[in-house]
């Protein structure tokens, strides 16, 4: 019977944890258009793209971007691990992804690990506005940079 009861309230506590977890992670599934307005974009870097298609299935995100020449889809397993995303032929950089969520905030850290040097790195910091309706990237390898997008 103790260990029925232990087992009962043990249960209980990873199920709070998990929708605790749940609840402080928001949903940023949608279609984004980029607000020029209100970003700080960089007159020498073309923005990617002025448009993303967020997905998101469980600990899935996936970022579709569309643009010309080609659209990209990025997927990302927000689970704190280290994920390979490929080698570059040209140089043999190793590059890898982590995405965490820090409370309601979606980080995205890629790695680079070129043998000899130290590791760069490079985070985008994704928040959702009280609003719902507004996103924020902002991202770590200029702090002068920021990116709003308007929900469609």
């Amino acid at each position: 019977m103790r260990r029925l009861l232990l087992t009962i309230a043990l249960g209980t506590a990873l199920a709070s944890s998990a929708l605790a977890q749940t609840a402080a992670t928001p949903d940023l599934s949608g279609i984004w258009k980029l607000n020029f307005a209100k970003s700080k974009v960089s007159k020498k870097n073309k923005v990617r793209s002025d448009t993303i298609t967020i997905t998101t299935s469980g600990d899935t995100i996936q970022f579709h971007y569309s643009a010309d020449p080609k659209d990209r889809l990025y997927t990302y397993i927000v689970d704190g691990k280290e994920r390979p995303i490929g080698i570059w032929v040209e140089n043999d950089d190793f590059i890898v992804v982590k995405a965490t969520w820090e409370k309601s905030v979606l980080v995205i850290e890629h790695i680079v690990r070129v043998p000899g040097q130290d590791p760069i790195h490079d985070i985008d910091r994704w928040s959702l506005l009280s609003d719902g309706q507004s996103l924020m990237l902002d991202p770590s390898s200029n702090g002068k940079l920021s990116y709003f997008y308007d929900k469609q």
